[in-house]
């Protein structure tokens, strides 16, 4: 609904935004999570990495009314529709 409703302003000074999520998760965590709600079986292999971490800023968009969800409300959500989409595949 953001998205749509910011492109139908036409006096938009704004040119990008940035959307991201709150309370930030480490990508294993994020694996983890997903394997875990899949009931999967991890097949990961980490390997160690010296590069920094970086957050993404929404400050912009959080200005203009872009309510962010967590990261674990959007994996869940993503999974719901990926449930509804194999299950309507099978259907067919």
């Amino acid at each position: 609904k953001f998205i749509f409703d910011f492109i139908r302003k036409k006096n938009n000074k704004i040119k990008f935004i940035n959307l991201a999520s709150t309370k930030k998760m480490k990508i294993k965590d994020v694996i983890d999570f997903l394997y875990s709600k899949l009931n999967k079986k991890k097949r990961v292999k980490w390997i160690k990495s010296n590069k920094k971490a970086f957050i993404i800023s929404f400050r912009k968009a959080k200005k203009i009314g872009f309510t962010p969800l967590t990261v674990k409300e959007c994996l869940n959500y993503y999974l719901i529709e990926l449930q509804k989409k194999f299950s309507t595949k099978r259907k067919s």
